[in-house]
């Protein structure tokens, strides 16, 4: 019998589940088996095959389904690797290893070599948040940045919740439910229709997991203050400030004084279920700063491109939030920059100029626009002139009492402001 579970039947139930979720894929992907001095380990990838690598790492007691609202998004700008760590619920080998020992950080040696990876951005979540930074640590040279949401392994660990919630484990199954609500905490607004469903499957899903699977007993090793400080990648830290399972004001306090360059966001009213992270973590994945290349000639490129990137991706989420002011400034913005990049640049029209009509193109290509390549100063000018704009109206809009009107486009300068910072 399979050691992580109470029963066989208590394995092919979860796994069952697990595939259902799979087969619902936000986006095209592909399924792995992948072996490692482990074990197999599953992993499910999606993204365009020449975008960088990003591997994602879930929590205790779940799998790589926890990332399935969030993998499209990602997944416009990087190729995502969803891995199910070892040991846990999912279609990976149930080993585990001691967290004490170089174990992990050899089996994702062992994973990485097995997608082709050399380097990678990482995410994890939780226990998967430790494995990903104790791997930084111990194999900085194969970590590009690393995103870290409700991590252990930093904050003191609570036990409180835990021992509350065996109270109302004798009350059946919804006992059961009361208990995980209770120690994963708050955070998760209402939902109806569609999104209601999907949080009840989930929610379904966890029970299943709770009364099949027989949790870890080791003690998460906490990171000293010496390997903190020795960190050299790129760090975000999401936490929920209402987290009933880790310390994640601790783990903002050590953090900001162990790794001063880390960005550390703590999302009020939230346990240790995290919402509203796709966004923060999107944006330091296409950030231009880490590891940006030094050369001065490569540089205004790259930054233009990951600020158009950044612009669209925040585009998406705003449709998902239902933000319309944030939908409308983005969507102009988006357009006033495809209009200044349709201009055919100067030069080339002239090299490219047909022998029989001046200025006409010919061969391969001749029907498409020609397209300048701004640099990351001009995609900002273009910005500035937005917010100047929406500034304006709004004042003109005030003298004429439609001051409703001159919210909203204060709202959609706002909106673009953030996208200014040099």
């Amino acid at each position: 019998m399979n050691p992580i579970y109470r029963s066989e039947g208590a394995r092919r139930a979860v796994e069952e589940r697990y595939r259902t979720f799979l087969e619902g894929w936000p986006v095209p992907s592909t399924e792995t088996m992948l072996s490692t001095r482990q074990g197999d380990t599953f992993a499910v990838s999606c993204g365009p095959d020449d975008a960088p690598p990003l591997v994602l790492l879930h929590g205790a007691g779940f799998n790589s389904a926890a990332w399935t609202a969030d993998v499209a998004v990602w997944a416009q700008t990087h190729r995502v690797h969803a891995v199910d760590l070892i040991g846990e619920p999912g279609l990976s080998a149930p080993a585990r290893p001691p967290l004490t020992s170089d174990a992990y950080a050899e089996w994702l040696d062992d994973v990485l070599d097995g997608l082709g990876i050399t380097q990678a951005a990482l995410v994890g979540a939780s226990l998967g948040a430790w494995t990903a930074l104790d791997y930084a640590l111990r194999r900085p040279q194969r970590v590009t940045r690393l995103a870290l949401l409700v991590p252990g392994g930093i904050g003191r660990q609570k036990y409180g919740a835990l021992i509350a919630s065996l109270f109302l484990l004798p009350f059946g199954r919804r006992g059961r439910r009361a208990a995980v609500r209770f120690v994963l905490g708050p955070g998760r607004p209402s939902a109806s229709g569609p999104q209601a469903a999907t949080r009840r499957a989930f929610d379904d899903y966890l029970l299943l997991i709770h009364r099949s699977y027989t949790p870890r007993r080791d003690r998460l090793p906490v990171f000293t203050d010496d390997q903190l400080r020795r960190l050299d990648v790129p760090l975000l830290i999401v936490a929920g400030a209402r987290d009933r399972m880790l310390d994640s004001h601790d783990t903002a306090r050590r953090v900001h004084h162990l790794v001063p360059d880390a960005v550390v966001t703590l999302l009020p009213d939230t346990g240790h279920i995290p919402t509203g992270y796709l966004e923060p973590v999107q944006r330091f994945l296409t950030d231009a700063r880490p590891g940006m290349n030094s050369s001065p000639e490569a540089r205004p490129t790259e930054d233009a491109r990951v600020l158009r990137s950044m612009l669209r991706t925040d585009l998406v989420a705003a449709m998902k939030a239902r933000r319309p002011d944030a939908v409308a400034a983005l969507r102009a913005a988006l357009a006033v920059i495809d209009n200044a990049e349709a201009v055919a640049a100067p030069d080339r029209a002239a090299h490219a100029a047909s022998e029989h009509v001046a200025g006409a193109r010919s061969g391969a290509g001749s029907t498409e626009a020609e397209r300048r390549v701004l640099s990351v100063g001009e995609v900002r000018a273009l910005l500035q002139a937005q917010v100047e704009d929406r500034a304006n109206e709004a004042d003109r809009y005030d003298t004429y009492g439609r001051h409703d009107a001159a919210r909203q486009l204060r709202r959609e300068a706002d909106v673009l402001r953030k996208y200014l910072a040099t």
